[in-house]
């Protein structure tokens, strides 16, 4: 019995090296006030919007996009 409970809490020890030793992020895509794409590790696609061609249709100039990626 002492030796299965031994095991058992050397196997869960691993694990929790094993997962402190990891690391990896998350990436957030805003459009606006709403998320629209979460990644974890690799960056997110966004929605299209960050490039938008709007400026070159019209005479006014878009200064702030209304994207933002969050790592």
């Amino acid at each position: 019995m002492f030796k299965a409970l031994k095991n058992i809490g050397i196997t869960i020890m691993a694990v929790i090296v094993l997962c402190s030793t990891l690391s990896f992020s998350v990436h957030k895509h805003f459009c606006g006030p709403f998320l629209k794409d979460v990644s974890v590790i690799v960056p997110s696609h966004g929605c299209g919007m960050e490039t938008n061609n709007a400026k070159d249709l019209c005479k006014i100039s878009i200064e702030k996009s209304c994207c933002n990626d969050i790592s």
